[in-house]
């Protein structure tokens, strides 16, 4: 194996594993309403972002193309995209903020 390789295959067997690291969300692309289904890795808490924010990590073979603006759906809130890194090996590594609530 090669070090791509194996970068691939413990994306998909250990950090994109829901039964490791990751768990299942939604992902919403803004510029056609479309919704899927995703598995990320998330890093949520007072060392990532801020209180209302996460990190999350996510495999190019899901999403393609993750774009500002675009949503993540997880439990039940809902969270703008505000940063997308380059795909790294097959990840993209997406900066979310909660979405303000309209009182």
């Amino acid at each position: 194996m090669t070090f791509p390789t194996d970068v691939v295959s413990d994306r998909d067997n250990v950090f994109l594993n829901t039964l490791e690291f990751a768990e299942t969300a939604t992902y919403r692309v803004a510029s056609t309403d479309t919704s899927t289904s995703i598995t990320v890795q998330v890093e949520d808490g007072a060392d990532t972002v801020q209180d209302d924010a996460f990190i999350v990590r996510l495999s190019s073979a899901t999403v393609a193309a993750p774009q500002k603006g675009d949503q993540v759906i997880r439990s039940g809130e809902i969270y703008t995209v505000r940063f997308v890194s380059d795909d790294y090996y097959g990840v993209y590594t997406l900066e979310c903020e909660r979405e303000e609530e309209i009182t």
